[in-house]
């Protein structure tokens, strides 16, 4: 009676639990039918972004109820579908159209400049604004990346080997990784991220992807990751020149295309396009790339409104292409971010034209407050068609004095300004679990990549970075006084032969009986490595090696490191 008492609960509550959640799913292509990667789906209802996996399919579980998906992917006009679920899933391909983006004729200055040039000082006015306008924000943020080795040279290719594991690197293998986080961001510039879960087709430790490069990263700022320049910095016209390429309606906001265009080639400026949403002076999207001697650095994200006048991303994308020193190599990154939480500073003044922009005071309102005279001096400079330069720069101080007012004096000491909290089961989640928490479909390729690493082999790794990183070494080398391997002929050459030698490829010195100095060499290099801030990193150094009692060993490591981008 009990067993079948239990069966009858079960069959009860199998309908309830099958209508918990339901899919949504498609594949998105242009109208010639080309499949479109990385395209952006957002559901306003949820404040949660997805995008298309290489391969144009999209996939999102989503609970009963009715939903706004608006579908975009930059230059093509956006789509919105209206969803009602009751317990099926819905499948829903979509078809993007090119966005025209026309020139109004008002826009073509009589002095000749470029209307470029108003937008984008009005942008750099406001980004000061728009970079403090969040208190407090929660979200969950799904992130995953991959990478392709596509030549290694010969004298390379034995001893390259994966930061921290014994496993050859091989030549054309795809390496996949992915993690989902709970991001916690308190202003100024205070982070939380725990790790819920990550998933690698790599060994215990490597690849392991983080998106805190990602999220705390924004063009609002003067420079991106203490390297790059952002084309909204205050300085950005000694920098840049901008080129207005049309204006286009999508629904109640007018976009603003612009080119960016260094005015010199440095590894520390962007090339490409930015989209304004006019009135607002706030990122629509923006499509970037950085050249240096590493290779290119692509950066895509799309923007959208989390809360009325607050545009926040939704979506990231990041491709590297790398060529140095006879290695090419490819690796790519995208994101997914669902917002649980924003709270705006409401203690932050709005531009009385901004609040009407953003549909909350309908034009003609009074001010709930009186105006203090900063606020005033704002909405005077952006009521100006043409600002000048120092009209911008006023504009960007005084929404930086607005924004300091609310905030607490910075400690003297220094602070990490991110904490990163791994959960113990982070890397014990099984296929199920990930089939219904991850919000972009896996390709052919990244299943097959999984596939060759059993979950329980995985481990992750307890540092926080968005790095690929190559290590080139052939391990502990031996000693001066040892007759096999390479070293057993250096006695056969001249004693500049062997200093060479010694120089490029590392030597071990006994100094006593009990310590020993070692000198990892210039090109048999102790690190070499990539990452988003610095470029290519290459390493070497000394190590003295003490023993202590039987066992006991007493290491002290020197290393100097040089990054290509700094």
């Amino acid at each position: 009676m009990r067993l079948a008492g239990v069966l009858i609960t079960t069959l009860l509550l199998l309908p309830i639990s099958l209508s918990q959640a339901q899919s949504l799913r498609g594949r998105i292509t242009d109208t010639k039918g080309v499949p479109m990667p990385s395209a952006s789906v957002y559901i306003t209802e949820l404040r949660q972004g997805t995008t298309s996996n290489n391969e144009g399919h999209y996939e999102i579980t989503l609970p009963p109820g009715s939903y706004t998906v608006s579908y975009q992917f930059l230059g093509y006009v956006p789509v919105t579908r209206l969803f009602t679920f009751t317990g099926e899933d819905i499948r829903a391909d979509i078809t993007l159209a090119e966005q025209l983006f026309e020139i109004p004729a008002v826009r073509v200055s009589a002095s000749g400049r470029d209307p470029a040039d108003y937008i984008m000082r009005k942008a750099i006015g406001m980004a000061p604004f728009h970079l403090n306008q969040v208190r407090m924000y929660r979200a969950e943020v799904y992130m995953r990346g991959g990478g392709t080795v596509d030549k290694i040279p010969e004298l390379l290719k034995r001893r390259m080997k994966i930061e921290a594991n014994e496993n050859d690197l091989k030549e054309g293998k795809y390496y996949f990784s992915e993690s989902v986080s709970v991001i916690t961001f308190n202003a100024p510039d205070k982070y939380i991220n725990r790790v819920v879960s990550s998933n690698s087709s790599e060994q215990p430790g490597q690849g392991q992807v983080s998106p805190m490069d990602y999220i705390e990263a924004s063009f609002y700022q003067p420079v991106l990751a203490e390297v790059a320049i952002s084309p909204l910095a205050p300085n950005a016209f000694s920098h840049y020149t901008f080129t207005f390429l049309g204006s286009s309606s999508q629904g109640d906001y007018v976009i603003d295309k612009i080119r960016v265009t260094p005015r010199r080639k440095s590894q520390q400026l962007f090339t490409g396009t930015i989209y304004i949403v006019e009135d607002l002076w706030a990122i629509h999207s923006l499509d970037l790339t950085n050249d240096n001697m590493a290779g290119k650095i692509r950066v895509r994200q799309l923007c959208t409104p989390v809360e009325a006048g607050i545009w926040m991303p939704v979506s990231h994308e990041f491709n590297v292409d790398i060529s140095l020193m006879g290695v090419k190599a490819r690796a790519a990154y995208t994101s997914a971010v669902k917002y649980l939480e924003v709270e705006p500073d409401r203690a932050l003044p709005r531009p009385p034209s901004y609040t009407v922009a953003t549909g909350n005071v309908p034009a003609g309102e009074p001010e709930p407050e009186a105006k203090s005279p900063t606020q005033r001096e704002i909405e005077t400079i952006l009521q100006k068609d043409d600002l000048t330069a120092r009209d911008m720069s006023r504009l960007a101080r005084l929404n930086e004095k607005n924004a300091r007012q609310g905030r607490e004096k910075p400690p003297l000491e220094i602070e990490d300004k991110t904490t990163v909290i791994i959960e113990e089961d982070a890397t014990k989640r099984d296929s199920a679990w990930w089939a219904e928490a991850r919000p972009i479909p896996l390709t052919r390729e990244e299943s097959a990549s999984l596939s060759s690493v059993p979950v329980a082999g995985r481990q992750l790794a307890r540092r926080d970075t968005s790095t690929l990183s190559i290590t080139i070494g052939a391990g502990p080398r031996p000693g001066p006084d040892s007759t096999s391997g390479p070293d057993s002929l250096k006695n056969k050459k001249s004693p500049a032969a062997r200093f060479l030698k010694d120089l490029a490829g590392g030597r071990s010195w006994p100094l006593s009986q009990k310590t020993s100095l070692n000198f990892d060499g210039l090109t048999d290099l102790k690190s070499f490595s990539f990452n988003t801030v610095d470029g290519f990193v290459a390493g070497t150094g000394f190590t003295i090696s003490v023993k202590s009692g039987v066992a006991g060993r007493f290491t002290l490591v020197s290393s100097a490191r040089y990054a290509f981008s700094r």
